[in-house]
């Protein structure tokens, strides 16, 4: 299965911090919320098997690998960019959890200026 998402928002600036009095916790961001909404609606586009997921049981081992195309060569942290589309995954029924990701591989692609992306591979692990 392959895919190619914007690129998401850092884990670092994903989430922020409850400041209502009585709640606790952490929220996402309006960015995090907007780039789900994007990331969904682009996914079903480029998978059109999602039915077949009903083959992949809970025992289903996965493999990933992103490779990330930023805008420029700027230093990040690309573990940071991994939750969000490991998230969206299992929200649009790629995989059932991301739990299931045995294997992942995150690396760097040359710079894209005009179209920051990210280019997604899951496999079955045998």
């Amino acid at each position: 299965m392959m895919f190619t998402l914007p690129i998401p928002v850092s884990l670092n600036k994903l989430y922020a911090n409850n400041n209502t009095k009585g709640q606790r916790g952490r929220h996402k961001v309006k960015s995090g919320k907007k780039w789900d909404v994007d990331a969904a609606r682009m996914i079903p586009h480029q998978f059109k098997q999602i039915a077949t997921r009903k083959s992949h049981t809970k025992d289903t081992r996965y493999q990933a690998h992103y490779t990330y195309h930023f805008a420029d060569k700027k230093l990040r942290d690309i573990a940071n960019y991994e939750k969000a589309i490991s998230d969206i995954l299992t929200k649009m029924g790629v995989i059932r959890e991301d739990s299931q990701i045995d294997r992942m591989f995150l690396e760097r692609g040359n710079p894209s200026k005009d179209m920051p992306h990210v280019h997604i591979h899951i496999s079955i692990l045998d």
